[in-house]
């Protein structure tokens, strides 16, 4: 695997915020920390995370509980081995985290998974460095089922299928819903999806759901199977002893403050002509009661004695950071919108924060499609067109004629539209008739457009299929390195290209990982059987 051209952020629609911010903007100065220039940077920058803080009371029981959860699931030795190094007075994590989502979700979570990994090898390369884990923060206190409960992967005729567990929204918090039955109907449309190699259908066997598995429980095992020889470690929440929860209720005592500073910030921010991405009067605590709903607690309010306390998304920044030794948050251009709005928190508790890092942002082109990129000179932005314009750019590369002759289906079009100003001429003078002919004969204008439109959009079809020079390959082009018109890392389920390329992938990526990444990458895959169809076998098409 390697970077085989280099992109700005800007030129693939990052948000203002962390493109401001990655450029050293001072307009930022007052709401993120610097980024850092260099992985030394991330250690001078954190130096005020490397002494003594309240994560180091709870430090040997946290390491205990990772270590617990990880064998729990299976994880490899190296995972193992770095639960017992975090345990050591000293050691520092380098952290990324996101809502569990079915199969690991989109690309973008393997992504931030890859630049925490690399980045913690890198710091532990420095001279004098401390010692580095990395912790996956799998935030399974969320409830938002309809973001997790699915991901899109393409299925044989070129389109983005969206796989899904069918359970229905329940309010609970996804570490206390079961998946297992769910999961096991859905294996099977997975097979079916996936390369017929012998190592993808491995892969699924091992991702085969176990009794009682949670959402939380699933993904984790998968990602301490794609990751976990490089030292991985795994938190849910869930899984962390009752008294770790305590501060979250001391601090909802301080709720209208905090609001009170987030409103502030909030303004500040749009002030600079900045937008503010998570609306200010979003909950800051919740609470899971004992039937696993996840409810807000309104500010003031104390929580219930019967439930456990769970942070809103601005609430858990402080609260990771509160118990665990965080040198390093590995952050996604969301994250740092709403990252802006809690500096005065920190203060506010006295807590010092840690660095902030963008993630990598890649595509991930399989050979064959970087092939066709070159052969027909196609930029990403090229793909952002519809398919049909696609096509006609390779066919006149390829030096053919025009792939479609909208002649006849214009014509269509253009009697579709007479017919109807035609009828809306004559309404009038009908409605004196009679009214009731109105009706009919409105309903008429309908079928008859209906059906001149649908014969154009027919004979428009019936024409690629009969032209069908290059139809196929303008399609896959599209679908798999700009689905929607977005970035593919958005769109796509990292689990396509996992079964494709097995291990080789998730080593890969940590390895793409040089310094602090600051561009999008377009990065070439090795080849891997049954991946993507040979051109010049299908040139005919």
């Amino acid at each position: 695997m390697e970077v085989f051209e280099q992109r700005p952020w800007e030129r693939v629609g990052w948000p203002s915020i962390p493109l401001c911010w990655s450029e050293g903007n001072p307009a930022l100065d007052d709401f993120l920390p610097g980024c850092p220039e260099d992985v030394a940077g991330i250690l001078e920058r954190g130096k005020a995370r490397l002494g003594a803080g309240p994560w180091e009371e709870r430090r040997a029981e946290l390491a205990r509980c990772l270590g617990d959860y990880a064998r729990g699931l299976g994880a490899p030795q190296a995972s193992l081995e770095a639960a017992e190094t975090l345990a050591e007075p000293g050691t520092v994590v380098v952290m990324a985290g996101h809502q569990p989502v079915l199969f690991g979700g989109p690309l973008f979570v393997w992504h931030k998974i890859a630049t925490a990994l690399a980045l913690s090898e890198q710091i532990r390369a420095l001279p004098g460095a401390p010692k580095v884990v990395t912790v996956f923060w799998n935030h399974s206190d969320d409830h938002d089922w309809g973001e997790a409960n699915h991901c899109y992967l393409l299925n044989p005729n070129l389109d983005l299928q969206r796989v899904r567990v069918s359970l229905p929204a329940s309010g609970r918090a996804s570490c206390r819903v079961g998946v297992e039955h769910s999961l096991r109907e859905l294996l099977p449309l997975v097979r079916e999806l996936g390369p017929d190699t012998q190592e993808a259908q491995a892969l699924l066997d091992a991702f085969a759901p176990e009794e009682g598995e949670t959402l939380g429980g699933h993904v984790a095992r998968l990602f301490f199977r794609a990751f976990g020889e490089r030292g991985l470690l795994v938190l849910e929440p869930d899984a962390l002893p009752r008294e770790f929860f305590e501060p979250l209720r001391a601090w909802a005592g301080e709720a209208e403050a905090f609001r009170a500073e987030l409103g502030t910030r909030a303004g500040e921010l749009q002030d600079r002509g900045f937008e503010v991405t998570l609306p200010p009067e979003a909950p800051l605590f919740f609470e899971i009661g004992p039937q696993g709903k996840r409810r807000a607690v309104p500010d003031g309010l104390p929580f219930g004695q019967g439930g456990r306390p769970s942070p809103g998304a601005l609430m858990r920044c402080l609260f990771q950071d509160w118990i665990l030794p965080t040198l390093a948050y590995v952050a996604g251009p969301g994250e740092l919108g709403y990252q802006a709005l809690i500096q005065g928190f920190y203060h506010r508790l006295s807590l010092p924060r840690p660095v902030l890092v963008p993630r990598a942002s890649w595509t991930l082109v399989e050979a064959r499609l970087a092939g066709w990129l070159e052969r027909w000179q196609l930029d990403l932005g090229d793909l952002d067109q519809a398919i049909p314009a696609v096509e006609e750019l390779i066919v006149a590369k390829e030096g053919g004629a025009a792939v479609i002759d909208e002649g006849p289906s214009q014509v269509l079009e253009k009697l579709s539209a007479r017919l109807a100003a035609e009828i809306a001429g004559i309404e009038a003078q009908v409605a004196k008739v009679d009214p009731k002919l109105l009706l009919p004969l409105d309903r008429f204008r309908l079928k008859a457009q209906g059906e001149l439109e649908r014969l154009a959009t027919k004979i428009r079809h019936q024409q690629r299929n009969l032209s069908g020079a290059w139809r196929k390959h303008a399609r896959r082009l599209c679908v798999e390195l700009r689905p929607r018109g977005q970035l593919q890392e958005r769109v796509l389920g990292g689990l396509q290209f996992y079964l494709r390329h097995g291990a080789a992938l998730p080593r890969g990526l940590v390895q793409l990982v040089k310094g602090i990444p600051k561009t999008h990458g377009l990065v070439l895959l090795d080849q891997a059987p049954s991946s993507v169809p040979d051109l010049e076998a299908q040139g005919s098409e």
